[in-house]
């Protein structure tokens, strides 16, 4: 079981996908190729299309396993975004560290 972990998953354009699998394969030994049927896609989607209608652009997200009914995203946020845009955030003392 997998205890005290979490993953960040970043957003990858499909002009850089091809590079960066090439090095994660080649350089780092990452391979691929295991599926599941999940609906997480689908529920991220919306969770994108939601944030970009209130302002955020969404890049990446942290999955955490201690929380699994949460998912944190990161994101950068649009200029014109206003405080009425706004979702509820969550300031962490030290965003650097997971």
């Amino acid at each position: 079981m997998i205890k005290d972990n979490k993953f960040i998953l970043l957003h990858i354009d499909s002009e850089n996908a091809p590079q960066f699998l090439e090095e994660a394969i080649s350089v780092e030994g990452i391979e691929r190729g295991v599926m599941f049927r999940s609906t997480l896609i689908s529920e991220m989607k919306d969770h994108f299309k939601h944030m970009k209608d209130r302002g955020y652009f969404p890049v990446g997200a942290v999955l955490d396993f201690d929380n699994p009914r949460n998912i944190e995203y990161l994101f950068r946020r649009h200029p014109n975004q206003t405080d009425e845009m706004k979702l509820i955030e969550f300031k962490h003392e030290n965003p650097k560290i997971l």
